[in-house]
């Protein structure tokens, strides 16, 4: 049986899945070693950006449009 095309993008070969594999590694050691600080703060003011943008925004849409 023949092996599909190397220019199948749904294709890989072993060395590229390795290569993913071993930079997907590093980003999570690196992920599960980062101190909370190199995330940045995540405030007052933070919450409720996010209050309003994923409940009370699409609330009001959904009762505008009935």
């Amino acid at each position: 049986m023949s092996q599909p095309a190397p220019e199948d993008p749904g294709v890989r070969n072993a060395h590229e899945s390795e290569l993913l594999t071993r930079e997907l590694e590093r980003r999570l050691e690196w992920l599960s070693q980062a101190d909370e600080a190199e995330f940045g703060h995540f405030g007052r003011l933070d919450w409720w950006i996010c209050a309003a943008l994923f409940f009370v925004i699409p609330i009001l849409v959904v009762w505008w449009a009935a």
